[in-house]
């Protein structure tokens, strides 16, 4: 077999190439929105998660911000974001312990909010009814509960 070294240089350029020519994955911004703050103090907290496994476990968020509260409405921007399945807990960490306080009977004392603003009932939503898909920028908007 009798191969020219211009015919070679060809097929390891096409090869090459060829491999490279998966596109980079897409990452996207998401701007969450939180609106509803009775108190200009203390910080919001807020776990952003992509799947029901990790769902509001401790160090299990995808991504996770504190903010110093400076107004009653707050922007938040997560950069970076794979296309995907994701849903966000947050709190008015008001006296910036970095829990959720609660009253003798659980019931949070402090600001909370979950995307969709899924409503408590006797728990907090699950993660199917929080989450929304990013295939794109986003905004969400969430109003805090007292």
């Amino acid at each position: 077999m009798n191969i020219k070294p211009y015919s070679l240089l060809l097929l390891i350029s096409f090869i090459l190439i060829s491999s490279a020519a998966k596109p980079p994955p897409q990452e996207y911004q998401l701007t969450l929105k939180v609106t509803g703050i009775k108190e200009i103090k203390g910080e919001l907290v807020i776990g952003l998660y992509n799947n029901q496994k990790a769902w509001l476990k401790k160090g299990k968020e995808f991504s996770k911000k504190t903010i110093k509260i400076t107004a009653k409405k707050e922007s938040i921007v997560f950069d970076n974001i794979p296309a995907g399945n994701y849903a966000i807990s947050l709190f008015h960490d008001e006296n910036m312990d970095g829990k959720v306080n609660r009253s003798l009977i659980r019931i949070p004392k402090e600001g909370y909010g979950f995307s969709n603003n899924t409503r408590v009932t006797i728990k907090a939503p699950g993660f199917k009814k929080s989450s929304f898909q990013i295939s794109g920028d986003r905004d969400e908007i969430i109003k805090l509960k007292y």
